[in-house]
């Protein structure tokens, strides 16, 4: 049986207005580089309203990480779907993989997530 809250999430459309959610860890976020709603007020993965409702959930701070991470997944997955042609259910781990290499490979200014400087890479 599906919730208020979740009747609420699916009926959301995806929209250009988003916000950057705070960092406090510094772990490095990304951004869509499409034109932001507002000159200051990057896009990226999850809009307000979805965090809202994910803040109104009564969902535990764990579980409330878990989902914004979940439903900005979700919305990465649809651009990603979008861009390569496919249905979300299409997608695997190589076409993911794959398409993160591509869309690294554009440069800052073409690409859909905003790259910073390189990482040093994994063992």
């Amino acid at each position: 049986m599906e919730s208020a809250i979740s009747r609420s999430l699916q009926s959301l459309p995806i929209s250009s207005n988003r916000f950057k959610l705070s960092n406090p860890r510094g772990i490095r976020s990304t951004r869509l580089s499409k034109a932001p709603a507002a000159a200051n007020n990057p896009e990226t993965f999850l809009s307000a309203e979805e965090a809202g409702l994910i803040e109104m959930s009564g969902l535990g701070i764990h579980e409330r990480f878990l989902a914004r991470l979940t439903v900005s997944s979700l919305n990465l997955l649809k651009v990603i779907a979008k861009q390569e042609g496919r249905s979300m259910e299409s997608l695997n781990a190589g076409i993911i993989c794959d398409w993160f290499v591509k869309d690294k490979a554009k440069g800052m200014e073409s690409a859909t997530l905003k790259w910073g400087e390189e990482e040093d890479a994994l063992p």
